[in-house]
């Protein structure tokens, strides 16, 4: 079905992913590499024997300048709570990180991201947008002192103008700025939680299961972005549970199984169906 009209009827034999995504979305959509193997030897973001008690052990990784690192693994595998002490939200109860070779002991979020750190959480309703509130003030949020007057107020011309350019440079469609995050598509409004983050002009994003709940075209045209973005030498982790959506947008993956990293994967070694292999054999 697509806009209320039956679009078809196949039988799997008949059709594959890119003839059902067209007949879903309208769009020509399939599986294909997004990322290209960086040969930065620039390391953004370092971590060594980062632990935290019953959240993840020993955790050791780089990250380095226009790489897309996947780190995938079941639900309770410390992948999320990993990202969060990266983020400053939660402190480590051991370990070292760096940012461009300089150690950080995070206070808070604050401090993450004025060293360059954002991060899209997984849950957009309740953690990543002010729901009831329009896309203007959610996508300007965390760059409020930057557009404030001296009179500590907003300077709603800036506002208006940072505005429109992320609705045109992400593509977020039937966006207006004074209409509500809660009247757009999933995929919309995960654009809007992108771009409040990008507005902090970030080296280093970490997205929380970035296509979770939005429909087949709004994850491609994500992945665009997440592409484009790495391509500006931009250092980008993606968590999530999902096989393709690691394998076909990360040149290196972290398997994590509970709390610790039990692989490595460069992706381009292997096929699709070899590290699905891989991930299944890491939580047994």
């Amino acid at each position: 079905l697509k806009d209320g009209v039956n679009m078809g009827v196949s039988s799997n034999v008949e059709i594959d992913d890119t003839k059902l995504a067209y007949m879903i979305s309208g769009e020509e959509i399939s599986h294909h590499r997004r990322y290209k193997n960086t040969t930065s030897t620039t390391k953004l973001l370092e971590l060594k024997n980062f632990s935290r008690q019953g959240e993840y052990h020993q955790i050791t990784l780089d990250l380095f300048k226009g790489e897309t690192l996947g780190i995938i693994g079941l639900l309770g595998s410390g992948r999320t709570e990993l990202a969060l002490s990266i983020f400053g939200m939660t402190k480590p109860d051991a370990g070292e990180l760096f940012i461009n070779g300089q150690p950080f002991a995070f206070q808070n979020n604050r401090e993450a991201i004025k060293a360059g750190i954002a991060y899209v959480p997984e849950d957009r309703i309740s953690e990543g947008l002010v729901i009831e509130q329009n896309i203007e003030r959610n996508m300007t949020i965390t760059i409020l002192h930057r557009i404030k007057s001296m009179l500590g107020i907003v300077d709603s011309k800036r506002q208006r103008a940072l505005t429109e350019r992320w609705i045109k440079q992400l593509h977020i469609k039937s966006a207006l700025p004074g209409l509500n995050a809660s009247a757009l598509s999933g995929g919309n409004q995960q654009k809007i939680v992108l771009s409040k983050w990008l507005a902090t002009d970030p080296q280093i994003l970490i997205l929380d299961e970035p296509t979770n709940g939005v429909d087949v075209a709004a994850k491609s045209a994500i992945y665009d972005i997440i592409k484009e973005l790495a391509d500006t030498g931009m250092g980008i982790i993606i968590i999530s549970d999902e096989v393709p959506e690691i394998y076909y947008n990360c040149s290196r993956a972290i398997i994590m199984h509970e709390g610790t990293i039990k692989a490595v994967i460069n992706t381009a070694e292997l096929s699709e169906e070899e590290f699905y292999q891989h991930v299944i054999e890491s939580a047994e």
